[in-house]
């Protein structure tokens, strides 16, 4: 694994100068592991195998599936732990998400995937703001490693959908039901009474009260359902993964309790280096 960081230059040519150089190395790496992959190719059946393996531990199949609102809808699907393990399981794949060029306002990113064996490539350029979302509006962002962490967080759901359109559908789809299986068969060993206690708990600490939850499903916690529940996880995962807010899912209301804390934003892991995987 390489890691690869743009930082801020005082001038626009030493900013490009790094950011071409970060380029060329980047070209020679990949020529190299391209060399390697064809020398050792995968065996696309083994990878299949190892990673239905993984889906049937409960930790990981819980992980795995995310949803958000987006309009009037609510959008599903695999998580970046989903797609990281592809990645793994397949082998002779690379991916990351590189910082181009920072302004005082926003970073121009571009996040990418690419399977060493057929050489197919997927990369898609993206804008970063540097600011975040709170509950009294729009927070610039000036910390140079939280704006780097704000790349990364964003970037990984970017590269996330690179690294699924090098995959074969069929075989994502695969994944998803031994993942929704293992759950499934993980609950029949548990009351539902106890693994809505424990959600209720995982949200507390993202300080989502069980008054919130309730008026989100339109009653109260103690008649909550498998399929509420199955939706409850989703939404938690797209929080913790930051492919939403707390905010998105739990509009607070006059009468919604408030933290003292701040609530997380877009951030999927914490400030660092932009990574190349």
């Amino acid at each position: 694994m390489s890691t690869s960081l743009i930082e801020q230059q005082p001038q626009s040519t030493a900013l490009s100068t790094t950011t071409a150089a970060a380029q060329s190395r980047a070209i020679a790496e990949v020529q190299a592991a391209v060399l390697s992959a064809k020398k050792f190719p995968r065996d696309e059946g083994q990878a299949i195998a190892k990673i239905l393996k993984t889906c049937e531990r409960v930790a990981f199949a819980d992980a795995a599936e995310y949803s958000y609102p987006r309009g009037n809808q609510t959008v599903s699907g695999p998580s970046i732990k989903v797609a990281q393990e592809l990645q793994r399981a397949f082998g002779n794949m690379q991916s990351g998400v590189m910082e181009l060029q920072r302004f005082d306002d926003y970073s121009l990113c571009s996040a990418w995937a690419v399977d060493l064996e057929s050489n197919t490539r997927s990369e898609i350029a993206f804008t970063v703001d540097h600011y975040i979302d709170t509950r009294n509006g729009k927070k610039r962002v000036t910390d140079a490693r939280d704006i780097s962490g704000l790349i990364l967080n964003f970037g990984n759901r970017i590269k996330r959908n690179c690294i699924l359109s090098l995959i074969p559908e069929d075989i994502v789809d695969l994944v998803m039901e031994r993942c929704r299986e293992t759950l499934t068969k993980a609950a029949g060993e548990k009351k539902l009474e106890d693994r809505v206690a424990a959600m209720v708990r995982a949200f507390a600490d993202m300080d989502v009260t069980e008054d919130m939850i309730a008026k989100k499903v339109g009653h109260s916690v103690k008649s909550i359902n498998e399929k509420e529940l199955s939706i409850l996880r989703k939404a938690y995962n797209a929080i913790k993964q930051e492919a939403g807010t707390v905010e998105q899912f739990f509009p607070m209301t006059p009468k919604d309790p408030k933290s003292d804390k701040t609530p997380k934003q877009d951030v999927v892991e914490p400030a660092g280096d932009v990574v190349q995987e």
